[in-house]
């Protein structure tokens, strides 16, 4: 595929279809084009939040008659299933907490630039259910149910603005930009073909460059 913002001469266009080559040429859109084509915005915002779990308590207990108890962990403590089994690392639990679709919504939806610590806690299934944890007592060596995972540390937010240009390829619309998001260089590209269907993709390179940050 070849694309040209200019167009093709009748000779490059001669050249191409000859060896099957597809040809399209950017063309900028009209203001009427625009308001009719676009949305009437002509910037799109990216909002990043990032996290850090520095301390995860765990409350067990609630199921033998003992009294719960609030345990400061590590990031290699064991989790285990009922049967005693091994499940797998606290931390592997918690990376798997951080990164499902609510806790993600959430964050996206409601952090802001203002907000330096983030707080999240999670219930596990109780016991005699599907998914229930257990973490090991060493005395006396027993299992206790895992009834509550509290997380706390730093967050940052983000957000990052990308000053958008509109074309056209054939009958595709196409609006991009570039931006800095996470002291990276950002470019996201937008298009919008025939039949309605949008599709948005944003590639980050390495560090920001000197004339990106300007």
């Amino acid at each position: 595929m070849l694309a040209s913002r200019s167009g093709f001469s009748p000779e490059a266009l001669a050249v191409a279809k000859t060896y099957g080559i597809d040809t399209f040429t950017l063309e900028e859109l009209d203001e009427a084009a625009l308001k009719e084509r676009l949305s009437p915005s002509s910037s799109l915002w990216l909002k990043s939040v990032r996290v850090t779990p520095t301390k995860v308590t765990v409350t067990t207990g609630l199921d033998d008659g003992l009294m719960p108890d609030l345990v400061t962990t590590f990031p290699d403590n064991l989790l285990y299933k009922h049967d005693g089994s091994e499940l797998g690392s606290l931390r592997q639990l918690v990376e798997l907490l951080l990164a499902a679709d609510y806790p993600r919504q959430h964050l996206t939806e409601n952090a802001t630039d203002e907000h330096k610590f983030f707080e999240l806690e999670w219930t596990p299934p109780a016991q005699g259910t599907p998914g229930a944890l257990f973490m090991k007592k060493l005395e006396p060596t027993m299992l206790r149910l895992v009834t509550k995972i509290r997380m706390v540390g730093p967050c940052s937010v983000e957000i990052g603005r990308f000053d958008l240009r509109h074309g056209r390829i054939g009958n595709v619309e196409v609006s991009w930009g570039k931006a800095i998001v996470e002291g990276k260089d950002a470019m996201a590209v937008a298009t919008r073909d025939s039949t309605g269907k949008k599709i948005l993709s944003i590639n980050f390179k390495g560090p920001a460059s000197d004339a990106s940050a300007a």
